[in-house]
């Protein structure tokens, strides 16, 4: 083989190689680049799927509503979780303000029921109750004063708790289960007058009824 020959021929495989060489790094290079892309696309599809899965949970938190406030606080952990996922996206930012919005609401409303049961548990106070110690009150500083002046004061002031001056007054003389005997009766003014002259209260309230207008219009004594 003549020595020009030999050069040309090892000038024309090394082209080769040179070609096979470029041909195959291309290549590479285009594989590379699509399992790139392919992974990019797997990462992006797996982060939607995830934000699917967050977005249905999170409707699942106000599908229904909550039992009582023990579930309103187990939903709030829950939306707290996925609060602090910080998921970029606005469909799921707008969901947690729904729900947050929800849970507020079911909590107002859990707590009123709450209430207003306990309310209907506990019995109105009577207000006819509470006006048996104002009577006393006053029945007790009439006859332990010997200032006339001041007697007839508080006289007036305790007037005031009834409906009139000749508001019923009876006092029970005597009883037997239900049945009372009542001495005779008397009104208000007199019943007054008589402590302020007697100087002693020998009786207390037992019970009292009382006008439309909240004031005594009847008071029943009794021996104390």
């Amino acid at each position: 083989m003549s020595r020009p020959f030999f050069h040309k021929l090892m000038f024309i495989l090394l082209a080769a190689s040179l070609v096979l060489t470029s041909e195959g790094c291309k290549s590479k290079k285009k594989l590379a680049e699509q399992q790139r892309i392919e992974a990019q696309r797997a990462a992006e599809a797996a982060k939607q799927a995830k934000i699917n899965q967050v977005k249905a949970e999170l409707e699942a938190l106000m599908a229904t509503p909550c039992k009582d406030l023990a579930e309103v606080e187990a939903r709030e952990r829950k939306l707290a979780g996925y609060r602090d996922l910080n998921v970029d996206d606005a469909g799921v930012l707008t969901l947690i303000k729904k729900v947050d919005y929800f849970l507020q609401q079911e909590r107002e409303r859990l707590e009123k029921e709450a209430k207003a049961a306990q309310q209907a548990q506990t019995p109105a106070p009577d207000p006819a109750a509470n006006l048996k110690f104002e009577p006393d009150r006053y029945f007790n500083e009439i006859a332990g004063t010997s200032n006339v002046s001041a007697a007839n004061s508080r006289i007036e002031q305790a007037l005031r708790l009834f409906a009139s001056p000749d508001a019923a007054v009876l006092i029970v003389i005597s009883q037997s289960g239900a049945a009372k005997d009542y001495d005779r009766p008397t009104t208000i003014r007199n019943y007054l007058n008589y402590l302020k002259d007697q100087q002693k209260n020998l009786n207390r309230v037992q019970n009292v009824t009382l006008d439309a207008a909240g004031k005594i219009r009847e008071i029943e004594l009794v021996r104390k």
